[in-house]
Parts: C-alpha cells; sequence; structure tokens
C-alpha cells in the first residue's frame, strides 16, 4: 500500500509501474496529473481512494493492467458524474458486467441506459459486430464507448463494424491488430485517438465520416497496405505521424479546413504521387513529406510561413516546388536528397532564410529557381539560395493571375497517343512528367487547347500553371 502526501500535485510516468503486490493506495485532494503507466500492470490493487474534486488528468495506459471490475474507486461525494465522463476513471465506475453474443459490455448508466464495449480478458477475432444496442436483465442499453485499447494486438481480428452510437474510438483501440482488414467508422464519432490503428498492416482503405474534428498522433502509422484514405471535412489537424509509413498509400484527401499539416504526417508514404495541401494550411511541420519518394510536384498554399525540418527530404521523385510569398523560413535539410528537383518557383522578394544543408543533394547547376522580379541579386548572396547557378527573375502576379482565371475549368485527358489540355490562358506554363519524375515536356499555352505527344500505356504528371493533373495514355 502507498499513501501520497497532501503536498503532491503530480505523480509521474510510470511511478508505481509493475508494482504487482500493491493492493491500495491513497491520491490527495492536490493532485491534478497522473502520468503515463504511473499504476500499469498494478494487477493486485483492489482499492484507490482519490480525493481530488476534480479528477486528475490521467496519461496513456495509467491504470492499464488493473482489474477495474474488481477495484473499488472511492471519490469525493458530488463528483461521480464527472470521474465517469472522465478519461482513465470512467472504467472503475461501470456499474455492471455482462456478454452478449461473445462481446462483453459494462453499463455505463443505469439511469441512462447506456453501455460501453470492454476487454473480454482474452482477445477477440474474427468479424465482429458491436450492436447499437443491448439487453441485459430486461433493459435495454445504448452503447456509446469503448474501452481504451479494447482490441489491442487483437491479430485474429479481420472486420469490425462499431456502433452507430459510438463517438470516439479511444487509443491504442485497434493497435497491431495485424490482420484486420476492414472497418467501419459510424457518422456520430467526433474523435479518433492517438495509435487507434496503429500497425494495421492489413488494413487497406479507411473512411473518415465528416463529423470527425480530430485524429490522434500515430493513428495510422505503419498500415503498409492502406492505398486510399478519405479523411472528413470536419477535421481542422493533421497530427503528427498520421500516416508515418504507409508505403501502399497512392490518394488521399485533405480537407479544405485543416490548419496544420504534423510532423511526419505523411513520412514514408512511399507511393504518394501528388497530393493537394488546401488554402487554409499555414504550417508544415519537420519531415511532414519526407521519403515521399513518389512525389513528382508540390504546391505549397499561400498561407504557409515556414517549413519544417526535413520536410521534404528525400523526395527523389520531386521535380518541382512552388514557394509562395508568404514563407519566412525553411528548416533544416527541408529538402535534402531531392536529386530530380529541376525547377523551383519561390514567388519571397525577401529570400527565406534557409537552414543547414537545405537543398543539399540538389543539383544547383541544373535546378533553375526562379524569383520576383528584382530581386536575383538578393538571392545570389543569400545563404543556400546562392548555390543556385541559375537564377531568373519572374513576373510571378501575372502567372498567378492567369492561373486564377483559368484554375476552375482546365481539362487533361488522353486521346489518339496526345495528351490534350483544354481551357488554358495564354501564357500558362505547361509540363509534363513520366511517372518516375523524368520532364517530357515543357512549354507555355498559346491557344486554349494544347497536344501533346506521348508514348501510350503510361502514366503522366500534368502541370498547369499550379494545378497538378493525372492522366494515363
Amino acid at each position: 500500500s502507498i499513501n501520497i502526501p497532501d503536498g503532491v500535485t503530480e505523480i509521474g510516468e510510470g511511478a508505481f509501474s509493475s508494482c504487482e503486490s500493491l493492493t491500495s493506495t491513497n491520491i490527495p485532494a492536490g493532485v491534478d496529473s497522473i502520468g503515463i503507466k504511473a499504476f500499469y500492470n498494478c494487477s493486485s490493487l483492489n482499492e484507490i481512494n482519490c480525493l481530488a474534486t476534480v479528477p486528475p488528468v490521467c496519461g496513456t495506459d495509467c491504470f492499464y493492467g488493473v482489474d477495474k471490475e474488481n477495484c473499488t474507486l472511492n471519490v469525493p461525494v458530488g463528483t461521480e458524474d464527472a470521474y465517469k465522463a472522465a478519461k482513465g476513471w470512467k472504467e472503475f465506475m461501470y456499474e455492471d458486467y455482462f456478454t452478449v453474443d461473445g462481446i462483453r459490455y459494462a453499463v455505463i448508466s443505469s439511469e441512462n441506459q447506456t453501455a460501453a464495449v470492454v476487454s473480454k480478458g482474452e482477445k477477440y477475432s474474427g468479424d465482429i459486430t458491436i450492436l447499437s444496442s443491448v439487453g441485459h436483465n430486461g433493459n435495454t442499453y445504448k452503447v456509446t464507448s469503448m474501452e481504451d485499447r479494447l482490441f489491442y494486438q487483437c491479430s485474429d481480428l479481420s472486420s469490425i463494424r462499431l456502433s452507430e452510437n459510438i463517438t470516439a474510438i479511444e487509443d491504442e483501440a485497434f493497435y497491431q491488430c495485424s490482420n484486420l482488414k476492414s472497418v467501419y467508422i459510424p457518422n456520430n464519432v467526433t474523435e479518433i485517438g492517438e495509435r487507434a490503428f496503429y500497425w494495421c498492416s492489413k488494413l487497406t482503405s479507411i473512411d473518415i465520416p465528416d463529423g470527425v474534428t480530430s485524429i490522434g498522433s500515430s493513428a495510422f502509422s505503419g498500415c503498409s497496405s492502406l492505398t486510399s484514405a478519405t479523411l472528413g471535412n470536419g477535421l481542422k489537424t493533421i497530427a503528427p505521424s498520421t500516416f508515418y509509413g504507409c508505403s501502399s498509400l497512392t490518394s488521399i484527401n485533405i480537407p479544405d479546413g485543416v490548419t496544420e499539416i504534423g510532423g511526419a504526417a505523411f513520412s514514408s508514404c512511399g507511393r504518394l504521387t501528388t497530393i493537394d495541401i488546401p488554402d487554409e494550411v499555414t504550417s508544415i511541420g519537420n519531415s511532414a513529406f519526407s521519403s515521399c519518394e513518389s512525389l513528382t510536384s508540390i504546391d505549397i498554399p499561400d498561407g504557409v510561413t515556414s517549413i519544417g525540418d526535413w520536410a521534404f527530404s528525400s523526395c527523389y521523385g520531386l521535380t518541382s516546388i512552388d514557394i509562395p510569398d508568404g514563407v519566412t523560413s525553411i528548416g533544416d535539410w527541408a529538402f535534402s536528397g531531392c536529386s530530380s528537383l529541376n525547377e523551383i518557383y519561390c514567388a519571397a522578394t525577401v529570400p527565406p532564410i534557409c537552414d543547414s544543408w537545405c537543398f543539399l543533394g540538389v543539383d544547383t547547376k541544373a535546378c533553375t529557381l526562379n524569383v520576383p522580379e528584382g530581386s536575383a541579386d538578393d538571392y545570389r548572396v543569400a545563404d543556400e539560395w546562392k548555390d543556385f547557378y541559375n537564377i531568373v527573375e519572374t513576373d510571378f502576379s501575372g502567372t498567378e493571375e492567369i492561373a486564377a482565371d483559368a484554375a476552375a475549368d482546365v481539362k487533361v485527358y488522353a486521346a489518339a497517343g496526345r495528351i490534350v489540355v483544354e481551357n488554358t490562358a495564354a501564357g500558362m506554363p505547361i509540363a509534363v512528367y513520366s511517372a518516375d519524375g523524368v520532364q517530357i515536356y515543357g512549354g507555355t499555352v498559346s491557344d486554349t487547347r494544347t497536344e501533346i505527344p506521348a508514348p501510350a500505356g503510361k502514366l503522366y504528371i500534368v502541370k498547369c500553371g499550379t494545378r497538378v493533373f493525372k492522366t494515363v495514355m
């Protein structure tokens, strides 16, 4: 047993982890946070007296391995509802446990007739459907939540359909479910926790409903079979490492409302060929697109002011990049290893501050750097920029106006051995690249229709002004 002194306000990470003989503990009123794995695997714990009137914030796996079904949690009078709703504590407050069709449930509230899905002691397997409501002792309960780590390392789980009443997929809910191939996320879900589908290596696609406003870090990291992901319009941030290591991901939509792309969010997505970054994005984090080897071009939105360290490092197929005029800083190694880069359009009149080795591995003799009129001399003396041999002054205002006028109507398609580009304005630049990043055509539009001969049976990337299209001949 342990009595924690009244003056304590915080219990650190792993503080009592694996104290397997610990049967009781008192947590004083002043404690406001309990760290990750603080009571991890305290398997004999059968009583907790928590005197805090506001439930302390619990870190991930704070009480993992504690038998919550048989451990009594004593809390101050009048605070039960707060503990019933608090992450890390609510599982202690369940009223009754029961099983329906092999699925373990617990009554959250008899008054509200709600229940949660909980672990059944052994691993779930096969095709699982979590019912929206279940019957027990003559009552019907809505299934509204699920336990943290509910399907943790259930390696024989093949598919899951969640209750329509569930609003959150908790942290590590499907962590390393290595044979999970399909999952249905209902429209009522608003939150997906950290590492929720971490290393689900057989998962091939995912549809996130519009109601989801938060996806935790590393939620789909290591999903190596994931080829497509549809993100709902409610999302505002792509968290760090969300799709890290999704090596089969070829396409993804980023909703217009997203304002931030976190560190390593799409790192090591080796088959991702194109990506549209919404105009609302203001920050691109460290290593956000590093090692996206098939990415051929990227347009950075006007609202972005900084590009993080390693942001596009080792994007070997990247041939062109547009950097808007609002960018003031580019991080260490941001474009290092981008050996195919042959065109940079940097609209900033003042050269962005570049940290060390920003363009290491870029052929600065062959890559053309396009800069605003009257700013070439400044770029020729600025650190990192001065290494480029071919610095060309460009009228960015004209290019942007042409692109804006034609953006809504441009069409690109293949016909009779030619790539056809229609509805373009005179003066718009066009470039065509093979799937491996080799430029096969470059020019400027002189008419509303342009035809470009190209060999059949191949995928092509066509850049018209600031827009990028894919077509197969």
